[in-house]
């Protein structure tokens, strides 16, 4: 829902033959320069009454989620909350519903990771049709793996502004998921209580999770089928093929528009460090910050950093210092 300082419109996209949904959102013209603000529709102003500068596309991350990075687990309310802080500062946004999730159409478990990046691509194209952001400088974002995707995206279209990657990652994504199950099974050894004792037991009888783990991805790098059934759990196969098989590297060097990349300290999905080396990549100029006791998902905890609190960290607001950073980077751009 956007506040009263925003206006909201819905938009579609019909796209490889599903009809996908997001929503522009329109900062109103007391959040505009008043430059802008005089210009009117008929200069490139928005419905709102203001001329739009700046237009973000945001891109999400893994997993069946919508265009506010919620899904059934977690409502982690990311880019609703970011579309918010860029309208209050003038500056418009897109998101939207990944394929097969909330209001856009298609079948999730059939989408690759190129599928993805090429339905972001569409989305960046639309913009060039929305006569409310006629003449506004374009930028990518992307969250996680919407920072991937958002590197593709900006590498096929050099004349972009400049893209903002927010927990970006270079190592590949087979060794993340090992690395990531490592690091969950040494929390699980540090639970106390009774529900650390029944989540030690289940694994035990589970048997050696890393093992298991490499000979599901043996399973599904030997299958050309989009899904596959785990017990009563569908698995992406054709995404989890498709998204390790890239060399995060390649993609970033082939990028020649100005980035900011912004990483958590307190990371344990995306290593911190991966954010800086971007910088090392991209052939452009890169703003790096890495914050102190920012975690994967936006948050900050001044505890241990453990995936087993981000339901309750997700209760608190983003980080203000995220936002911050991205408008304080796109004003530079003027």
């Amino acid at each position: 829902m956007a506040n009263m300082n925003t206006t909201e419109i819905d938009k579609t996209l019909n796209h490889h033959g599903a009809d996908l949904a997001g929503c522009l959102r329109l900062p109103n013209a007391d959040s505009l320069n008043a430059d802008s603000v005089n210009g009117g529709s008929e200069n490139g102003g928005s419905e709102n009454g203001g001329s739009v500068k700046h237009v973000v596309l945001m891109i999400s991350g893994s997993g069946e989620i919508d265009r506010n990075e919620n899904g059934m687990q977690m409502q982690l309310n990311t880019f609703n909350s970011l579309a918010d802080s860029l309208a209050e500062a003038g500056i418009a946004s897109l998101r939207f519903d990944k394929r097969g999730c909330a209001s856009s159409g298609g079948r999730y478990h059939d989408t690759g990771f190129f599928d993805f990046v090429d339905d972001a691509s569409a989305w960046l194209s639309a913009l060039d049709t929305y006569p409310e952001l006629d003449g506004a400088k374009r930028f990518v974002m992307g969250h996680s793996e919407g920072a991937l995707i958002a590197a593709f995206v900006s590498a096929r279209n050099p004349g972009l502004t400049g893209q903002i990657l927010l927990t970006p990652f270079v190592e590949n994504v087979e060794h993340a998921i090992e690395r990531q199950l490592q690091r969950t099974l040494d929390e699980v050894k540090k639970l106390t209580g009774f529900k650390g004792f029944i989540v030690r037991m289940f694994l035990f009888i589970s048997g050696n999770q890393v093992g298991r783990q490499r000979k599901l991805m043996k399973r599904i790098k030997n299958t050309n089928k989009s899904s596959i059934k785990v017990r009563k759990a569908l698995i992406n196969a054709k995404w989890l093929r498709e998204v390790t098989s890239v060399n995060p590297e390649e993609v970033y060097a082939k990028v020649k528009v100005p980035t900011l990349s912004i990483g958590g300290a307190k990371d344990i999905q995306c290593l911190p460090e991966d954010a800086r080396q971007i910088a090392s990549l991209v052939n452009a100029p890169v703003d790096v910050h890495v914050l102190s006791d920012l975690t994967h998902i936006l948050r900050t905890d001044e505890e241990e950093p453990s995936t087993f609190r981000y339901k309750q960290l997700a209760e608190k607001p983003i980080d203000s210092r995220v936002p911050e950073h991205i408008i304080a980077w796109i004003k530079n751009t003027e």
